[in-house]
């Protein structure tokens, strides 16, 4: 485990986001958080933990609302800024040429979509259990790594 954690500062000091002078500024509950909030694993579980959270909530929403939207968008090309340019010709006439550009903006639209609420329940009640135990995961792991990186010295936990 700690050959892990040094792997990680390793990786941060080489992208220059941590100094042993940083580490040596913190306290050690900082140093411990810092170090365990990094790790790769503890990184993925809360990113998957928050996904959880958004598809949960999405599917309440749909819910509660009775219907899904789904939503589409693609770019539209639409007329932008007009300039003209007006230049005198050879025989004194002045000629004037008018040039638009083009610009770019996304459209979207909403369609609404059924949906199962009895399907949307399993759903949620699925997704709610995988969330608990990933929280329990991420309490466990970081809880572990806490305990041993809080007793390091700075240039212990940096190395």
């Amino acid at each position: 485990m700690l050959n892990r954690i040094i792997g990680i500062f390793i990786a941060l000091s080489l992208t220059g986001c941590v100094t042993v002078d940083t580490f040596r500024k913190m306290n050690p509950h900082e140093r411990a958080v810092m170090v365990c909030q990094s790790q790769n694993e503890y990184k993925y579980l809360s990113q998957r933990k928050n996904t959880l959270d958004e598809m949960i909530s999405d599917s309440q929403i749909s819910l509660a609302r009775g219907y899904r939207v789904h939503i589409n968008c693609y770019d539209v090309e639409v007329p932008g800024k007009t300039t003209t340019t007006c230049v005198k010709n050879y025989w004194g006439a002045v000629v004037c040429q008018e040039n638009t550009e083009k610009e770019v903006k996304k459209q979207c639209t909403e369609t609404p979509v059924s949906i199962n609420p009895d399907l949307e329940k399993d759903n949620i009640s699925s997704w709610a259990s995988s969330r608990d135990d990933i929280a329990i995961n991420l309490q466990r792991i970081y809880s572990k790594c806490y305990t041993e990186m809080k007793n390091l010295s700075a240039e212990e936990a940096f190395n």
